[in-house]
């Protein structure tokens, strides 16, 4: 999966947010990912960006220390997530060893340490009902050229087993500045498709079936 937009050579703002997983890379923490937790929301934003990207402002919305981190995957090892460094977001734990990827996961995998009653109007925009626990990742960046993009891989640990539930995670990729006019805060728009480009927004949208034990 990728984001790729078209962003002119001025300041922009660019947030995450999501209940509970942005990124479920701790699912397979061994010796060939490394994940640490408890990172600044500077460090985060600085690593997400890359060379060649001038960051500032970076700040954390209702994260928990333990529920953000960073990872990388050490050669010649590579990760079965198509990413080899990146950041982490998450309504849990971001450093919890996970047995196993893939839907219904093994009993335990459902750590959730960050319960709180925060509400993001966008999330809530997206979802179609009220959110919680959302963990929020924002910053200002200016680019060197005019075309950014963004890897990610977006997980839920109650997929496929409360789809079309109540229970439905969301994530969202925003971004606003000059130029860009939407329907989110800040006039922002949302950046997050699939690879086939079909918009991306929660676990119960892009669900193929209904779960039989619903």
């Amino acid at each position: 999966m990728y984001l790729q937009t078209d962003v002119p050579k001025m300041l922009r703002r660019v947030w995450f947010i999501l209940t509970y997983l942005f990124f479920y890379s701790q699912i397979q923490v061994n010796a060939q990912m490394t994940v640490v937790g408890s990172q600044t929301a500077n460090d985060l934003a600085q690593m997400l960006a890359g060379p060649g990207v001038t960051v500032s402002n970076a700040v954390f919305n209702n994260c928990e220390l333990v529920a953000e981190g960073k990872f990388w995957v050490t050669p010649p090892n590579v990760s079965n997530l198509g990413l080899d460094s990146g950041i982490v977001l998450t309504s849990g734990t971001a450093q919890n060893g996970m047995p196993g990827i893939g839907v219904n996961a093994p009993a335990g995998v459902n750590s959730t340490t960050h319960i709180s009653n925060y509400s993001d109007a966008d999330l809530t925009m997206l979802a179609g009902f009220p959110s919680r626990d959302a963990c929020v990742l924002e910053f200002d960046f200016v680019p060197l050229g005019d075309t950014v993009k963004f890897n990610y891989v977006f997980g839920s640990c109650e997929y496929p087993s409360y789809t079309c539930s109540s229970f439905n995670d969301v994530f969202g990729f925003f971004i606003s500045g000059p130029g860009i006019t939407g329907p989110f805060q800040n006039n922002a728009k949302k950046y997050c498709n699939r690879s086939n480009n079909n918009k991306l927004s929660s676990r119960s949208k892009y669900s193929s079936f209904i779960n039989s034990r619903r």
